[in-house]
């Protein structure tokens, strides 16, 4: 590596910079003031990441990067500011210019630098020099792990222990062959997806190898059927240009009524099923525009391609979401497309960065209903064991709506943006430092999100029988029991007034969950109520439901204090979005089971989305 340039892969502009706020800082002021680089002179250090920013100001103004451990300081990049601004978006400073934000085309998270007095000590003299020793590469490689990393303890692996053993067995003469089987080898057991090591003669991927293909049977049987011809040279590529197609065509042949349709460069395809139900299939979150194509592009190929898809599904009542397939792209994609089934605005995920021995603060991100057309009906996503990153967070994103159901595989849990690094010797690698969490907390990554209802996603033993269980599965919730979330609001008998249901949805992560209420009376004739929930949507739906006590009114209520007392069941049977018939079957004495015939409240103000 002579020369340092301007890096401007998607992984690369992600590893510039670092997320949104600095704890402990209270004295700084709010980053809120409209700005540019050349505004902005001096030494930043990133917050996370591990980044030093050096900026020359003015109208022929200049950058220096770089990357830092506590005992490396590589300069990585260099270049115009002009380069460097083209690169990022939303860049806003506070009062006194110690802080400045932004962001980049494609990626949702805002990142953070603050000033610095001057270099670090190890930055001076050009900081650590380009350098083949191995000990050196691999102190290098080990530390930014060790600082950067943030799922260790997820993935079970004791990095201290694991230095210990594979620098031994490196000395100032071993090979590059060597050391990159040694690197390799030293990562292998985190089985992570975007760690990866490229060389000038050979490349690492932390998920396709052996070691972590265990539990992973459609991976097997992609890597058997690629090593069985001859056509295609690596795995992905064969993937893509074999396998995908193939999958596609079996589809269109067994299960959509004509001919598929498809946008965006045949990276949005879809087709009508029958009986009222959809497929639309997502193949990647990126390239919609060209292989070569900016994240503003491909954002731009998206709304067009959605609102043709959209239009030509509308006569139908349901839709299949398919990213079995998807291996991911860029977040803003999934994002956007997810707004397009969004009712109401909702919170999808949180997102924050490894920082030292903590992190930054959690960056909320809401999803907001999306312009252009719009599907609200019940909605399958079918999944499966290669559902990866960008497609992982759209997902994410999806099952924050009550609409949703997912069918299939549990996903790969890879959903950290990739921070790129390079060594002194030229190598290039990734890894996952930051944490996305589901709007209830729950943490994905090293697990994968589970599928509501499983079933295996095209398995060589179906595609030669030419069938596909997951849009058989995902047809069969839909055709019989998924319950609508139109159904949500207030119900009752108008011949019985005075008692009434009121029905809604919760999502809490990947979990989903009907909540009913019948507002009654008890065997004394007192004003009562039963509640109840189920994570089973499938109609008709029985019910666990439960009276309350030890509730007292007023300043001293305390939830805490209050007991669920098993009651009986209420099964619930939607005709459709505004009839249902109520079956309450009482476990305690003083009752007496009955059915009765109720209606939804058209006019009510709880009405939120009408009948599909």
């Amino acid at each position: 590596m002579d020369s340092f340039h301007l890096v401007t892969t998607r992984t690369a502009l992600i590893a510039l910079a670092a997320l949104f706020a600095i704890p402990g800082m209270a004295d700084y002021s709010p980053v809120e003031i409209a700005s540019s680089l050349d505004q902005l002179p001096g030494v930043w250090e990133s917050e996370g990441y591990g980044q030093i920013l050096d900026i020359s100001g003015g109208p022929d103004g200049r950058f220096e990067r770089y990357e830092i451990t506590e005992m490396s300081c590589l300069r990585v990049a260099e270049g115009t500011l002009e380069d460097y601004q083209d690169a990022i978006v939303k860049v806003l400073r506070n009062r006194e210019s110690t802080r400045f934000t932004h962001s980049y085309p494609g990626v949702l998270s805002t990142y953070a630098y603050r000033r610095l007095h001057e270099l670090p000590s190890h930055c001076k003299n050009g900081g650590t020099a380009l350098s083949a020793d191995p000990l050196l590469n691999f102190d290098v490689f080990w530390a930014t792990f060790d600082e950067q990393y943030a799922f260790f303890s997820e993935r079970g692996v004791d990095w201290q222990s694991a230095r210990n053993r594979a620098r031994a067995r490196l000395n100032a003469t071993s090979s590059d062959q060597v050391l990159f089987e040694t690197l390799t080898e030293l990562v292998t057991p985190l089985c992570d997806g975007h760690v990866e090591l490229v060389s000038h003669f050979a490349g690492f991927n932390g998920a396709i190898n052996p070691a972590c293909l265990d539990g992973k049977p459609l991976l097997n049987e992609i890597m058997d059927e690629f090593a069985r011809q001859s056509d295609d040279e690596d795995a992905f590529e064969f993937f893509q240009r074999t396998f995908v197609p193939g999958a596609l065509q079996l589809i269109e042949d067994n299960y959509i009524a004509g001919r598929m349709k498809s946008a965006a460069r045949d990276k949005i395809v879809w087709g009508d099923l029958g009986g009222g139900v959809g497929y639309l299939g997502v193949l990647q979150m990126t390239e919609y525009a060209g292989p070569d194509a900016t994240p503003e592009e491909d954002l731009g190929a998206l709304e067009p391609a959605l609102d043709q898809a959209l239009a030509s599904l509308a006569a139908n009542h349901a839709l299949i979401i398919d990213i079995r397939l998807n291996t991911g792209g860029y977040d803003q994609v999934g994002f956007d497309m997810a707004a397009r089934f969004a009712d109401q605005p909702r919170v999808a995920f949180t997102k924050m960065a490894r920082w030292g021995d903590a992190h930054t603060p959690r960056q909320v991100h809401a999803l907001n209903p999306g312009n252009g057309l719009r599907f609200n009906g019940p909605v399958v996503i079918l999944t499966s064991e290669l559902t990866a990153s960008a497609a992982e967070n759209f997902l994410l994103t999806m099952i924050a709506l009550p609409q949703v159901t997912v069918v299939g595989e549990t996903t790969t849990g890879v959903h950290s943006d990739v921070l790129e690094r390079h060594l002194p010797n030229g190598w290039t690698f990734t890894l996952s430092n930051e944490v996305y969490e589901a709007a209830d907390g729950t943490l994905y990554e090293g697990h994968g999100i589970p599928p509501d209802i499983t079933a295996p996603a095209l398995r060589a033993a179906d595609r030669a029988l030419g069938r596909d269980a997951g849009i058989e599965a995902a047809r069969e919730r839909l055709e019989h029991g998924a319950i609508d979330p139109g159904i949500r609001g207030t119900w009752w008998n108008p011949h019985r007034s005075g008692e009434g249901y009121m029905f809604d949805f919760l999502a809490f992560g990947a979990a989903r969950y009907l909540f009913v209420t019948f507002y009654t009376y008890d065997s004394s004739g007192n004003q009562a109520y039963l509640v109840g929930q189920s994570q089973d949507l499938t109609n008709p739906l029985v019910i666990d439901v439960g009276t309350t006590e030890d509730g007292v009114f007023g300043p001293d209520y305390d939830p805490g204090n209050q007991k669920l007392l098993p009651w009986g069941t209420l099964r619930v049977d939607f005709h459709n979005c505004m009839e249902s018939n109520i079956t309450l079957t009482p476990d305690v004495p003083g009752f007496e089971g009955y059915s009765t015939e109720i209606v939804r409240f058209g006019d009510s103000p709880f009405v939120e989305q009408p009948c599909p």
